[in-house]
Formats: structure tokens, C-alpha cells, sequence
């Protein structure tokens, strides 16, 4: 699997798969040198530098279009704003 990553908001990442016709879009997680999927079924990650092996941790449900991907992105930023000033 070839996959970019397109945007970064706070710890999340927006990638995308240029295999896939049309492009499809995932949301992860980047934290202690590892990426995770947002999904709190599977905690497992795979290293940073591996974006192509994302594929261990990220199934067909993960993956879907731009607009769909990118305000899952926004929702998951503002959530650890919001998170991170109340821990102030």
C-alpha cells in the first residue's frame, strides 16, 4: 500500500492511499514515534516511519473520502485542544 500524508493537525494525521482509484483518505494517530488508528478496537501501532505499514492496523471501514476524512480530522484536533486545555 502507497500512502501520503496530506494534512497534520495537532497529533493526527490525514493520509491517503494512491492506489486506490479516486483516492481514499484515513485519520491516524501519531504519538511516541508510532501512528494508531483512531479506532479504540485496535491499539496496536506500527512506527513512524512505516506509513506503508499501515495496512496492519487499518481495514476498508478506515478508509473514505476526503470530505468525510477531513472533518473526522477537525472533530479529532478540536477533542484534543479541548482536552489539553482542560489539563492545564
Amino acid at each position: 500500500m502507497n500512502v501520503n500524508v496530506v494534512s497534520e493537525r495537532e497529533t493526527y494525521l490525514l493520509v491517503t492511499r494512491s492506489d486506490y482509484p479516486g483516492g481514499r483518505f484515513a485519520v491516524v494517530e501519531r504519538r511516541n514515534g508510532r501512528l494508531y488508528t483512531c479506532r479504540s478496537c485496535k491499539r496496536a501501532g506500527v512506527p513512524l516511519d512505516q506509513l506503508s505499514a499501515l495496512s496492519e492496523i487499518l481495514d476498508e471501514s478506515d478508509w473514505m473520502d476526503r470530505a468525510t476524512a477531513e472533518a473526522k480530522l477537525d472533530g479529532a484536533a478540536m477533542r484534543w485542544r479541548e482536552l489539553a486545555e482542560h489539563m492545564r
